[in-house]
């Protein structure tokens, strides 16, 4: 493994469950079923009638496509939104201050939903719930907020929060959240367990929000729907809305060899062990940059998208000199990367436990490249440390 040797100075970069009853009603498929979709019987079919592939089965490692955009850095794109029509203003789905947000409006269901699949690695799905703003009425139906993981009959593949559900965590209008038996919440963050979950087979992913009573006013906030495969990073920024068209889903934009330049992880994000090795593929085999910061953005820069900023209080970017990568394009950064962070800083024990940064490669694209800047970046890499 390439042990970071040397560095450059700190720079900147600029750039209670319910029942079906007159007074209540459950969040199941029946709930669903009513939810005034019209022609829309099937759950795939989005207010465009155009079908949500589910049910495929894929070949191992044949391209099964991945979770994209769950931190909405890019608005909606990669997620199907829906709202059931009746009534003035319909609900809507939008992106605000980076997180997606569902608003009931006049509408019965207020959906937001993908289609994934997963792979063997993967461990837990995940989502933050940013926040909850129900429109309180003691005397309307209440209305509810919910997560399910599908297959192609619409069916959960999942243990479910109750009897004839088919989601598996809920949030009634009170707050209380009601998990399945298979989900743990700490703090803002709801993880599923996806053992026995079918690999290699597009599932839908949806989030719901049921607005059971007559007010218009209701919210749910979501960010960080991300699948976890165990490793201490979690990817961000990826390749979509590239500067010149050159989208990569699922690591960074396209290069001039027609790769995306992927940052992962392994190890792990204990500070006392200092073992977290960043493993980067398909750059170009030229000079390349790690560089560090304490907050995340995502914004085009050169050929990609630059994933972090400074954070506040902090002195900027960390750009450490790494090296050229293999003519593969390949580069292995790691371990001991958090003593020379160390060292670049001047400060023993820089990057604390309980702590989240933000880390990226940079690197040349020359002499020709996409969109003519001649550099691009990988995705994003987001790592929450630990003692």
């Amino acid at each position: 493994m390439l042990f970071l040797a040397s560095a450059l100075a700190l720079a900147s970069v600029h750039s209670v469950p319910v029942d079906l009853s007159q007074a209540s009603l459950a969040p199941t498929t029946l709930r669903r079923a009513a939810a005034g979709r019209g022609t829309l019987v099937a759950r795939g079919l989005p207010s465009s009638g155009v079908p949500i592939s589910t049910g495929t089965v894929a070949a191992p490692g044949s391209g099964c496509s991945p979770l994209l955009n769950g931190g909405f850095e890019f608005d909606l794109p990669g997620w199907t939104p829906f709202a059931s029509p009746g009534g003035s203003p319909e609900g809507q789905v939008l992106v605000e201050n980076g997180a997606a947000v569902l608003e009931e409006g006049a509408s019965f269901l207020t959906s937001l939903s993908q289609s994934i699949c997963l792979t063997d690695d993967a461990r837990f799905l995940r989502f933050d719930l940013v926040g909850t703003e129900f429109d309180l009425s003691a005397s309307l139906i209440p209305d509810a907020f919910e997560a399910s993981l599908l297959d192609a009959s619409f069916q959960s593949v999942v243990p479910t929060w109750g009897p004839g559900a088919t989601s598996y965590f809920n949030v009634q209008e009170d707050g209380t959240q009601l998990p399945g038996s298979t989900v743990t919440v700490a703090g803002n963050t709801v993880s599923l367990d996806l053992t026995g979950v079918p690999r290699f087979t597009d599932l839908l992913l949806t989030f719901d929000l049921i607005g059971a009573d007559t007010d218009t006013l209701g919210r749910v906030r979501i960010d960080n729907v991300y699948v976890d495969s165990g490793d201490p990073g979690v990817s961000y920024c990826e390749g979509l809305n590239c500067p010149c068209g050159n989208d990569s889903p699922g690591t960074g934009c396209l290069n001039t060899l027609g790769t995306g330049g992927l940052l992962a992880s392994s190890g792990s994000a204990s500070v006392a062990a200092d073992d977290l090795v960043l493993s980067v593929s398909g750059i170009t085999p030229t000079f390349a940059l790690l560089i560090v910061g304490a907050a995340e953005t995502c914004v085009q820069v050169g050929d990609g998208r630059l994933a972090l900023s400074p954070g506040i209080g902090q002195p900027g970017v960390m750009r450490i000199l790494v090296s050229n990568a293999q003519p593969n394009g390949d580069l292995t950064i790691g371990p001991g990367l958090l003593g020379v962070i160390d060292q670049v800083t001047g400060t023993p024990g820089f990057i604390a436990s309980g702590s989240t940064w933000y880390f990226q490669v940079a690197y040349r694209d020359a002499p020709v490249s996409p969109c003519g800047q001649l550099f691009n970046f990988t995705n994003g890499l987001r790592v929450t440390f630990a003692n």
